[in-house]
Order: structure tokens, then C-alpha cells, then sequence
């Protein structure tokens, strides 16, 4: 251990801790951590932009799938991704993983104008009723509108009708 002279004439060790990846520690007099380092600035900068710039890199990836789609289940794969995110922002108690937009009823689709009033979502196992319209723009790559209303439950009894699966 080598000694460090303390600022109010004590004398304080340090300690080489390597279970903090070569960082030391003083240990001053009131036994309190302080770390010896300080981190770049841009540190947190880049710590914020890092997860844009992945998630950036994904919808571009996502996008460059979708194109390859007919327009008509491109708007219809949009509109299902697009309100099951939005579901899963609003409201905590869910955890959208699939949207079937046909489920009940055949969705109408005018343009770039998407209605689902008999859709579905699977949410923590269970599946639910669910009713959206979906406005896009021309290309059907990102929603400019989108309302939706979440049903009842449907009883586990009725999934193999309906084609739905856990």
C-alpha cells in the first residue's frame, strides 16, 4: 500500500482494487469511496447517442425487409409493429409480442389507410381482442396516425378456432 498525503494533513492509503478494472480508490478519513479518475465528457454523450444510432441501424434494416413486401402486407406488417409498440409504451401492465390484424374480421385497407376492427394481441400469453386504424404514408414505412382499442380476453377455449397459439 503507498501512502498518499490527505489534503487536511492525515494521512490516507490507498488500495489497488482489481475488482474494479485498475481503478483505485482513496479511503479517506471518513471512510467514504471517491473515485481517483474522472471520466471523458463526450462519455455520456456517446452513451446516450450508442443506443440511437443501433436503433437506427435496425429500423433501416427493418425498412430494407418491408420493401421487399407487396405494398398492401407491407402497410399491413407496419400497422401491426406500429401499434404493438405503441401499446407496449402506453400501458405497463402489457407486453405486446404479436398483433394479428384478420383475426375477427378482414382488415380494410384504403391507400395508405389501414382498419383492423377485428385484430388480435398476445400479451403475457393471453390473447385479446383489438381494433386499430393505422394511417401511413405512401411508402407504408412508419405510421402518421394510429388509434386503437384493446377488448376483452378470448378464453383460452376458443384459440384453436381462431388459429391462435401460446
Amino acid at each position: 500500500m503507498t501512502a498518499i498525503p490527505a489534503a487536511s494533513g492525515h494521512r490516507t492509503k490507498a488500495r489497488h482494487r482489481p475488482d474494479h478494472a485498475g481503478t483505485c480508490f482513496r479511503i479517506g478519513f471518513r471512510k467514504r469511496l471517491v473515485p481517483l479518475f474522472r471520466p471523458h465528457p463526450l462519455t455520456a454523450l456517446l452513451l446516450v447517442l450508442l443506443p440511437q444510432t443501433a436503433h437506427a441501424l435496425s429500423n433501416e434494416r427493418l425498412n430494407d425487409q418491408l420493401m421487399k413486401l407487396d405494398p398492401q402486407t407491407r402497410l399491413e406488417q407496419t400497422c401491426d409493429t406500429e401499434v404493438m409498440d405503441q401499446i407496449n409504451r402506453e400501458r405497463s401492465t402489457f407486453n405486446v409480442d404479436k398483433v394479428i390484424a384478420y383475426t375477427f374480421h378482414d382488415p380494410v385497407i384504403q391507400d395508405d389507410l389501414l382498419t383492423a376492427p377485428g385484430a388480435v394481441l398476445r400479451s403475457n400469453g393471453r390473447w385479446y381482442r383489438l381494433s386499430y386504424r393505422c394511417q401511413t404514408g405512401p411508402r407504408h414505412l412508419d405510421a402518421h396516425q394510429l388509434n386503437y382499442r384493446i377488448g376483452s380476453e378470448i378464453p383460452r377455449a376458443q384459440w384453436p378456432a381462431l388459429y391462435l397459439y401460446d
